[in-house]
């Protein structure tokens, strides 16, 4: 099954001469909305063509099979509504001077625009009546081998296709890339025992609902009020640590059993109890896990003892990493 940019650009190369043309510029008569396979840029000279092409080429083969039209200006243009996002719109026509040139210069600049190639980039050169020259309108698929770098942007960043805009692939979703089939998702849950407002027991369990498995896995266990223990279950080994003052400072707990994908793991308990309940208002627990080859990921949650019910499972939010 063809993609939508490969649908529009057999379309365009399906017409005839002037109908290329036609179809093409009435782009901006119509005011033809960027989406997230079509992107329309104008030539500022080799360098910031360069840094261009770099970042349309490590964007959509990030994403999706994309067009990337040259020779059309594009402009922010907002719905009728006011709170509609501005999208950027084929506003005016900006012709290349010699599209021969623009697409050897293309060529030229694409060995060296990514970390490494993708194949099926495709030129199509179409005639201008709006003056001299006319339009290039490049064909760029997905690749295979993600993620991919955009060499001539400064940083060499990592693009993806958000909507109508390129943007930096954000550090976890670069890693999913990186580790599209080997990663554990590891999501992290606890299920509240609590008689009354001065005492709960807390039993955290770990599910993975990713499609690898996580091993050799160690969770540091913190919370901001003071609790009584916190103990291991099912194959886990809890270690207190505590201050100078014997108070216990953080919890690991540890295992060597494999936590595969689909399981729900029961990981400790920890057990609080107090005379005055506005003492553990805020009463917080934090979870950083650590597994073999594979980074760290971390959980953070905040319990309102007086809104919780006998049973209740809470979900200990995945949040990037605390300072605790």
């Amino acid at each position: 099954m063809q993609s939508r940019a490969e649908d529009l650009f057999r379309e365009i190369s399906d017409k005839t001469p002037e109908e290329r043309t036609a179809f093409v510029e009435a782009w901006v008569t119509n005011k033809q909305m960027e989406e997230e396979y079509l992107e329309f840029k104008t030539s500022g000279g080799e360098a910031k063509d360069s840094q261009t092409w770099s970042k349309c080429l490590s964007s959509f083969a990030n994403t999706e099979t994309g067009l990337l039209v040259w020779g059309i200006d594009a402009r922010p243009q907002k719905g009728p509504n006011p709170e509609d996002r501005a999208i950027d719109c084929a506003f005016d026509w900006k012709p290349i001077k010699d599209t021969k040139q623009h697409v050897q210069f293309l060529k030229d600049m694409f060995r060296d625009s990514l970390n490494e190639p993708i194949h099926g980039v495709t030129h199509l050169e179409i005639a201008s009546t709006k003056g001299t020259g006319g339009y290039v309108v490049s064909l760029i698929p997905v690749g295979r081998n993600k993620p991919y770098r955009a060499e001539r942007m400064p940083g060499k960043p990592y693009y993806q296709r958000v909507g109508d805009s390129n943007e930096i692939i954000p550090h976890s979703f670069l890693r999913s890339l990186f580790y599209p089939q080997i990663r554990a998702n590891l999501r992290c849950y606890a299920r509240v025992f609590t008689g009354n407002e001065r005492f709960a027991m807390f039993f955290i369990s770990i599910h993975n609902n990713g499609v690898g498995t996580a091993t050799d896995m160690v969770l540091r266990v913190f919370t901001n009020k003071h609790v009584n223990f916190i103990s291991g279950e099912s194959g886990f080994r809890s270690q207190e640590i505590k201050n100078a003052k014997q108070e216990l400072k953080e919890a690991r707990v540890t295992t060597t059993e494999p936590v595969h994908p689909g399981d729900n793991r029961p990981t400790c308990a920890l057990s609080l109890e107090t005379v005055d309940p506005k003492e553990y208002a805020g009463f917080q627990i934090t979870i950083k896990a650590y597994m073999a080859n594979q980074e760290p990921c971390f959980f953070s949650h905040k319990f309102r003892l007086e809104d919780m019910s006998y049973g209740d499972t809470h979900e200990i939010e995945r949040v990037e990493e605390p300072n605790s």
